[in-house]
C-alpha cells in the first residue's frame, strides 16, 4: 500500500473514532424558540422556550439534560419551578413529561408580566440538582 493511502486510511479511522466518542444531539431547535444552557454537579441543563414569552397564554418549556461527557441523563422527575422574586409570587410546580434521551417538556402560563426565574429540578437518585433560569415575560 502507499504512503498516502496509509495515511488516508489512518485519518478516517481518527475521524471515525472521533465522532463515536461524541455526545448526543440536542434536539433541534424550532423557529420560534431561544436556548439557554447551565451546569450544575456536572449536569447541563439546557432549557428551550419561547422567544417571546408573553401572559396568559399556554408555552412550552422543553429541558434536555446531559453529563460531563454529553450523554442523556434519565431523571426519575424533572419539574419547574416558576416564580417571581420582586414581589414573592410563588407560581406553579409542573412536573415534565419525560420524551426520552433526557429530554422533557412541559406546558405553562405565566399570569404576570416582568422578571421571572424558572427553576429547572431533576431528581437524580438520592439528590435533586437544579438550574435557575432567569426569563422575561411581557404583556
Amino acid at each position: 500500500m502507499h504512503p498516502w493511502r496509509t495515511r488516508i486510511v489512518l485519518a478516517l479511522l481518527l475521524l471515525l473514532g472521533l465522532v463515536g466518542c461524541g455526545g448526543v444531539a440536542l434536539p433541534p431547535l424550532p423557529a420560534d424558540m431561544v436556548r439557554d444552557q447551565r451546569v450544575s454537579e456536572e449536569v447541563t441543563f439546557t432549557l428551550d422556550y419561547t422567544s417571546n414569552p408573553r401572559i396568559n397564554y399556554a408555552q412550552q418549556l422543553r429541558l434536555t439534560l446531559r453529563d460531563a461527557h454529553g450523554q442523556p441523563v434519565e431523571a426519575e422527575s424533572v419539574y419547574f419551578d416558576l416564580g417571581m422574586d420582586m414581589i414573592c409570587l410563588s407560581g406553579s410546580k409542573p412536573v415534565a413529561k419525560a420524551l426520552g434521551q433526557g429530554t422533557y417538556e412541559v406546558t405553562t402560563v405565566y399570569v404576570m408580566a416582568g422578571d421571572w426565574r424558572v427553576i429547572a429540578v431533576a431528581e437524580l437518585g438520592d439528590r435533586e440538582v437544579a438550574a435557575i433560569f432567569p426569563l422575561l415575560v411581557n404583556e
